[in-house]
């Protein structure tokens, strides 16, 4: 019995397409592409980490100021310096001398004792405080504000003026303090009862700090204040003891010099 034969094979049939051709691609439009994509994904990249450098170096001018900050006030931690200046004085009349018997302390005039006081603050700030602020001497036209003419002319050029003026001593960088227990009031007057002399007993502590450490000054003795023609009183005689202690002081005097006679304006 014969085998029929296979029938005959279809060839696939190829498809024709109308659409027309893509057209050539150009190497050099290739070339630009690619080059920008290139900087698009490195530019992608970069970004974030351009972002975490601004912050790190932000934060580290900010520590930088900070620091200099600090270190400009001598550091958080760093104490305080006191560079106050205090003044505790306080007077007191306590006798009334005077031919009239019936003259009592009763008639030692109120504004007498003021203005004694207000001259005893004003000789401790021209003679102690501006000379420790300073570092200077004291400018001889200040004292005019103090003493009467007699009394300047005492002081300028004679060992008194180591006795009664603070001069030549380190500065101050620090606390100026002076203090004082009540003064006394001696008043000494006429008949009338007009106040010619008032005796005020003084006893001044000065501590001044300063670069090199403490120092400390002590002050006593007496001082006596006479009326002036403009209702001023001023200091017209003394008799005064200072002693000073502490670094860096000179060879100045620390006793004063023998009891100086008292003399009144004219």
């Amino acid at each position: 019995m014969s085998v029929p034969p296979p029938p005959p094979r279809r060839r696939a049939r190829v498809a024709v397409s109308t659409a027309p051709p893509p057209p050539p691609v150009d190497p050099a439009a290739r070339a630009a592409r690619r080059a920008y994509e290139q900087n698009a994904t490195s530019e992608t990249g970069r970004g974030p980490i351009l972002l975490i450098l601004s912050v790190v170096v932000a934060a580290a001018l900010i520590g930088v100021g900070v620091m200099i900050a600090m270190d400009s006030k001598g550091g958080k931690d760093a104490p305080e310096v006191d560079t106050s200046t205090s003044v505790e004085l306080a007077v007191n009349p306590i006798a009334f001398d005077s031919t009239n018997a019936y003259k009592t302390l009763n008639d030692f005039p109120r504004d007498v004792a003021d203005a004694i006081h207000g001259s005893l603050e004003t000789y401790v700030d021209i003679a102690t405080v501006k000379p420790a602020r300073k570092g200077a001497v004291v400018n001889d036209a200040d004292l005019a504000a103090v003493f009467d003419q007699a009394a300047i002319a005492r002081i300028v050029g004679t060992p008194d003026r180591d006795v009664l003026l603070d001069e030549g001593l380190p500065k101050a960088t620090g606390r100026v303090r002076v203090t004082s227990p009540t003064m006394d009031l001696y008043a000494l007057a006429e008949t009338d009862g007009k106040v010619m002399l008032v005796t005020a007993i003084v006893q001044l502590g000065i501590e001044i700090e300063a670069k090199a450490g403490a120092i400390t000054i002590t002050r006593f003795g007496s001082m006596v204040f006479a009326p002036q023609p403009d209702g001023t009183w001023k200091v017209t005689g003394w008799t005064l003891h200072v002693e000073r202690s502490g670094a860096g002081l000179g060879p100045t005097a620390s006793t004063a010099a023998p009891t100086t006679s008292t003399t009144v304006a004219g």
